[in-house]
């Protein structure tokens, strides 16, 4: 079941300008909020930004779609692909590149494919940022724009 916090919570990790009304909200009570161009700035910026990433799963489906250990492909919150690494970054890539100019892949500790491996995976026309960021619970994250 899903509980009006858990909307309000997954609107506030979506949505720039609901996220500093309610920051306002919650810092200054009682205040008038007045919107100032900045803050339209920024969030029209992170609107042209697309997330994703591939981790591995911790374990078994319970509706059998993967194992533990399976790689998990999201794009935003929404898991598109899983099974092995090299096809699930591939549909996590496509994804989140569609449309966009670059993709920043940072490789998480104990990542299956090294950067010449994921070179070919971004489409033509995207330039690929690849770093080692080294962190534990994700092979991949991936930010297009």
């Amino acid at each position: 079941m899903i509980t009006d916090r858990r909307r309000l919570e997954a609107v506030l990790r979506s949505d720039f300008r609901a996220f500093v009304r309610k920051s306002f909200a919650t810092l200054s009570p009682g205040q008038t909020f007045t919107p100032a161009w900045h803050i339209e700035a920024i969030a029209h910026r992170l609107e042209s930004v697309r997330t994703g990433g591939v981790a591995s799963a911790a374990r078994d489906d319970p509706g059998g779609r993967f194992g533990a250990g399976d790689a998990l492909g999201y794009v935003g919150e929404e898991l598109v692909a899983w099974g092995e690494p090299e096809s699930t970054l591939a549909a996590a890539i496509k994804g989140v590149s569609e449309g966009m100019e670059v993709i920043t892949c940072i490789a998480g500790d104990g990542a299956p494919l090294d950067r010449e491996a994921v070179e070919p995976l971004v489409p033509d026309g995207v330039e690929l940022d690849h770093h080692v960021g080294g962190q534990p619970a994700w092979w991949w994250l991936l930010c297009a724009q």
